[in-house]
């Protein structure tokens, strides 16, 4: 059997080919040209695996940075109607939303992201609603109320 490679490219051990590395008479081509079927499903799986994750990740984290700014506004509203106790004999009797907004307890609307509203209006307790108004906090809400019965108590909860 005679031996095609000079002797200077062989590895020295027997039965081990050259490599291209070792012989630049020897290429390596296997002749394929772009990616199979299976390596593309396989890309394909493993991108909607990460976006079966990402996506939820991603609209808690949206309605996450948003609730501060419902937060801040239902807070500016406690804190005027308990000014607004102060001065009408102990009582939230009479107690609107626009009252709230005019002097002497000027409460700003700060955002647009939310809609407020006033409920449960007695002589002890009232409700702050916080809604959603943008589509990524669609059907969202932040509910504050308040009772100063015997022991006065808050209580604030949210629906997402």
């Amino acid at each position: 059997m005679k031996n095609y490679f000079p002797a200077k490219y062989l590895n020295n051990q027997v039965g081990r080919p050259p490599s291209s590395a070792s012989c630049p008479l020897v290429t390596e081509t296997t002749g394929r040209k772009g990616f199979s079927l299976i390596e593309m499903m396989v890309v394909v799986v493993i991108m909607a695996i990460l976006a079966a994750v990402a996506i939820p990740l991603y609209k808690n984290n949206q309605i996450d940075a948003y609730a501060p700014e419902g937060e801040a506004v239902i807070y500016a509203y406690s804190m005027a109607a308990q000014r607004y106790r102060a001065y009408n004999g102990n009582s939230f009797a009479g107690m609107t939303k626009a009252g709230l907004q005019a002097s002497p307890y000027n409460v700003v609307e700060t955002t647009t992201n939310w809609t407020f509203a006033l409920s449960g209006v007695g002589a002890n307790t009232f409700t702050l609603t916080a809604s959603g108004n943008i589509s990524a906090l669609s059907g969202q809400t932040i509910t504050f109320s308040y009772d100063a019965t015997a022991t006065p108590s808050e209580t604030k909860t949210y629906s997402w």
